[in-house]
């Protein structure tokens, strides 16, 4: 079929709505439609969560390894599996879903626009690591002790 004025390429291809998300993001970066970060960034984690859905067998839980080995496993898996479709670096990919996982109520702060890449980078690891103490003390609180391998 040519691509003229009168038609338009396309596939069509019998999928799940997580694999729907998951072509869709990866087209539009594999085409480098998307260049803001933060743009990317969301769609990233749009990616991952259907990721998730599709891969459970890597999801949290099963085995006698730590929650935290699970979970580097699982973003591991997710980010090589991200660069080889979508031909981004894994550091770029990484970086770009940290600044992607900040909550909206915090981009909406003032101060939000004005911090730089590196800034927002920052800001996403201090967000985990405080939420990862909220969950420590939380298994506390219920009697549960954290088993790190």
């Amino acid at each position: 079929m040519k691509n003229d004025n009168r038609n338009i390429l396309c596939k069509i291809v019998k999928c799940t709505p997580e694999e729907a998300v998951i072509i869709e993001v990866d087209e539009n970066l594999e085409r480098n439609d998307v260049t803001d970060y933060e743009e990317r960034g969301k769609m990233l984690l749009e990616r991952k969560k259907a990721y998730g859905r599709l891969h459970p067998e890597i999801k949290a839980g099963g085995g006698r390894t730590s929650e935290k080995s699970n979970s580097a496993a699982r973003n591991n898996a997710f980010i090589i599996d991200t660069s080889k479709k979508t031909g981004l670096s894994q550091s770029k990919i990484y970086e770009d879903l940290q600044v992607g996982s900040i909550p909206q109520e915090v981009k909406d702060q003032p101060f939000y626009d004005d911090l730089n890449k590196k800034e927002k980078l920052q800001l996403a690891s201090n967000l985990v690591k405080e939420e990862k103490k909220r969950d420590v003390k939380k298994n506390r609180r219920n009697g549960k002790q954290r088993i790190d391998n």
